[in-house]
Parts: structure tokens; sequence; C-alpha cells
């Protein structure tokens, strides 16, 4: 699993959504959505989008809720 934030417009929120990414809160003024959580899946699915969206994630040993 994966954490961190992810840089994209409000709009996209659903399409994070649809490739299995657990958003976080949204920043408006950095335009970047934080603490998001992504699987190794939802990874393989986001990297095909890299250029349309931009990240900084750390591998991270469990997800507590």
């Amino acid at each position: 699993m994966l954490k961190g934030c992810i840089i994209a417009n409000i709009e996209e929120k659903e399409l994070l959504e649809s490739l299995g990414v657990i958003v976080g809160a949204y920043n408006d003024s950095t335009k970047e959505f934080q603490n998001c959580l992504v699987s190794d899946e939802a990874m393989g699915k986001l990297d095909d989008h890299w250029g349309t969206f931009w990240w900084s994630l750390e591998e991270i040993d469990d997800v507590q809720c």
C-alpha cells in the first residue's frame, strides 16, 4: 500500500476513485489530494496516467482507519 499526495484537479476525483485510489482531502491552494491511499493494483492503473496526474507516494506497512 502506498500513501501520499496526488496533484490533480478536483474534477478528476471520480476518475482517481475509478482507478481504485482512496483520495484524501483536497487542498485547493496546492491543487492536490492529500493522504491518498493507493493499492498495488490501483498503482498499476494510475501509472498509465503519469503526466495527467503527478504524485508523491511512499510505501506504508499497514493502514489504520
